[in-house]
């Protein structure tokens, strides 16, 4: 009775499981019939230093991360995953076959290449029913990236990190540089990357988009006394469309060797006797190439006293990190500045009388027609290469177009004739390529167009020359200078100090005016002395000038006085 009992128990269990299979059965294949759900596919995205937040991950531009699909579907299950990677654009729509952007992922890790960019991962997946996931999954790889560099001393001011010889990183203090959105400094401020102190070095780190960025050596980081010899500023683009300039170098998007070169020689300039009107003197060194001498205005032995330095409303400094007032001259004569400006404005609005435009009209008012330059005055050469006759008479003078003044003799030198009065126009530019001399008395007014040029070799080796205007001895420009533009002061090029080729200094008796057409200019100094002891131009008053000028360029003084009808 009892195997009879059990044996019918295996019977109804057996029954029982069967129709439970078969119900089962048909429930999964009625819900796999009805399936409309499409699959849902996962993007993971792995690297070193990679964040994930959501569907952005964002990396160093340094690291090529890898990506990794999944699929999952709770009904048919899932069939196949595509995938395509875009740098720019949207997702195409997914489709079953895929279209031919996409690829069949088979389990291997996607690699993604940072020096593309950053960059979207587009997904689909497709279950064995035939349901397609659409839109696409999205996941969007950010890269960030670095720019490195150094701030060195420029031993032969070139510009250039030399190897040989060698030359150094500045290491006397941290110095601070600007990182800017775009292509200048007057983007906006994205951070500020610290030099590190004990190597010289600077690092952004992986932290900027790709992207354009402008770094910048503010002036507020200039150590005391020295001066940059690179451009203060680079424009940089990061990323896949990485450009540095050179030697600056792209790898993998990022920025190395981005330089920037200090020296502690600085040129500059020096006024005596007379007043200057110079729009932003550089630092005047602690020890210069003669007693009494470190000042930007001195005096000599006809005008006794130092002149005025008039600054307008413009701020200036006679140091690095500070004023230093007492480096203007031994008097601190000093008019103008922020506080108490006086800005420059000439006697008749819009019109400086130094100006080619001003004397021309002034000759045609007075019914004074200038004598053309030509190979009567200048010789074969005409004025392309003009070599004044030593017998030139007094008058006005005008080039119709640029002039170019030739000497003769080593060093080239054209010496006025005694007892007359010449101004000589251009209409354009005025090149230099002689010493000029003028006797103590007689004058002579330049008056250019354009720039006033002067050759390389237009002044003395020996730094501490002084230019004597009585003897003239050492005085290698005489006259009264007016150029509508810039006074461009020609030097060796930069790598005069590395081949140890110092440029001459520049002495001039008589006066220089620029930007006389109020169209913008200056004093374009490229004299370097590779010492910074010495001004590398000099400008001394010619009283006898101001006594001697013919009525054409004095300035009339009327009084006026009313009296009875």
């Amino acid at each position: 009775m009892f195997f009879s009992v059990k044996k019918y128990f295996l019977l109804f269990f057996l029954l029982f499981s069967l129709l439970s299979v078969s119900f089962f059965s048909k429930t999964i294949f009625a819900a796999w019939g009805n399936d409309v759900e499409p699959p849902s596919t996962t993007i993971a995205v792995f690297g070193t230093g990679c964040l994930t937040n959501g569907n952005t991950t964002g990396c160093s531009g340094t690291t090529n991360p890898t990506a990794s699909l999944s699929c999952s579907d709770n009904v048919a299950g899932c069939d196949t995953t595509y995938w395509q990677i875009l740098t720019t654009g949207s997702c195409p729509a997914p489709a079953n076959p895929p279209p031919a952007s996409y690829t069949l992922y088979n389990s291997n890790p996607i690699t993604i290449n940072s020096s593309t960019g950053n960059q979207t991962i587009c997904a689909y997946s497709v279950d064995l029913k035939g349901n397609i996931e659409s839109p696409a999954k999205i996941h969007t790889v950010n890269f960030n990236y670095s720019v490195s560099g150094n701030v060195f001393i420029d031993t032969n001011k070139d510009g250039i990190k030399n190897t040989t010889p060698s030359e150094s990183n500045y290491t006397q203090n941290a110095l601070t540089i600007d990182a800017h959105s775009g292509n200048s400094c007057s983007g906006a401020l994205i951070t500020n990357v610290q030099t590190n102190a004990a190597t010289g070095t600077f690092n952004s780190g992986a932290t900027l988009p790709s992207g354009n960025y402008t770094f910048c050596f503010p002036n507020s980081s200039l150590p005391s006394g020295y001066s940059l010899t690179t451009n203060p500023s680079f424009p940089v683009t990061i990323g896949a469309s990485c450009s540095a300039p050179n030697p600056a170098v792209c790898s993998n998007g990022n920025i190395t060797n981005l330089n920037f070169g200090l020296s502690s020689s600085s040129p500059w300039f020096q006024c005596t006797g007379g007043d200057c009107l110079p729009d932003n003197p550089p630092p005047i060194p602690d020890t210069t190439c003669g007693t009494n001498q470190n000042y930007a205005s001195v005096s000599n032995s006809i005008s006794l006293t130092p002149g005025v330095l008039f600054f307008g409303d413009n701020p200036y400094s006679f140091c690095s990190g500070g004023v230093c007032q007492d480096r203007a001259s031994t008097t601190q004569w000093v008019v103008g500045g922020p506080t108490y400006g006086r800005p420059f404005t000439p006697a008749r609005p819009g019109i400086m009388r130094t100006s080619y435009e001003s004397y021309t009209t002034l000759a045609r008012q007075n019914n004074i027609t200038p004598t053309p330059l030509s190979t009567t005055q200048c010789g074969a050469g005409n004025i392309a290469s003009c070599s004044l006759s030593s017998s030139l008479v007094n008058g006005v003078y005008i080039s119709n177009g640029s002039l170019t003044l030739m000497g003769t003799g080593n060093p080239p030198t054209y010496t006025f004739p005694a007892n007359r009065n010449f101004v000589i126009l251009i209409n354009g530019d005025l090149n230099i390529n002689t010493n000029i001399i003028v006797p103590i008395s007689s004058t002579v007014t330049f008056s250019a167009s354009g720039d006033i040029v002067v050759a390389s070799n237009i002044g003395v080796a020996s730094s501490s020359l002084i230019c004597n205007p009585t003897t003239h001895a050492n005085c290698n420009l005489e006259g009264f200078y007016s150029a509508g533009r810039n006074m461009v002061i020609q030097g060796n090029g930069a790598t005069s100090c590395g081949s140890g080729t110092p440029d001459l200094r520049l002495n001039v008796a008589g006066s220089i005016v620029v930007n006389a057409g109020l169209n913008g200019g200056n004093i374009v100094n490229q004299r370097d002395l590779c010492s910074n002891e010495c001004p590398s131009i000099s400008i001394t008053e010619r009283p006898d000038f101001v006594v001697n000028a013919p009525e054409f360029v004095k300035i009339p003084t009327f009084v006026w006085q009313e009296v009875a009808p």
